[in-house]
């Protein structure tokens, strides 16, 4: 027997796993930054979530762990540190990974003694 999976089928699992993926960041960022988000309405935490995926995506972020850095940042530096210029040096490194961005980032924050 062959399982054969449609293009539609294919498109709501994908679209299922991207909502949950997101109800996950949105209660991640719940306990990772309570007073930011106590009172913050969940459709306005899964905008933001989707706002800033596209823009990690764009660099090359996309595992859930980075993302969740990202989001970090974002609360931590504002929505837009990805444009900021210590930022953009690692980001738009085209011979970087993904992860090997958030990983230099991660140690740039910590060098400025805040622990992630």
């Amino acid at each position: 027997m062959k399982l054969i999976i449609k293009t539609a089928q294919l498109c709501y699992l994908s679209a299922d796993l991207k909502t949950k993926a997101n109800l996950n960041m949105a209660e991640y960022l719940r306990k990772r930054f309570p007073l930011e988000f106590a009172s913050t309405d969940v459709n306005n935490i899964i905008q933001l979530i989707s706002k800033q995926r596209k823009a990690a995506n764009s660099y090359g972020v996309e595992k859930e762990n980075d993302i969740a850095t990202f989001l970090d940042f974002s609360v931590m530096y504002g929505e837009g540190f990805h444009l900021d210029e210590w930022a953009q040096d690692v980001l738009q490194c085209i011979k970087l990974y993904g992860p090997d961005k958030m990983a230099l980032l991660r140690h740039y924050v910590r060098r400025t003694g805040i622990e992630l």
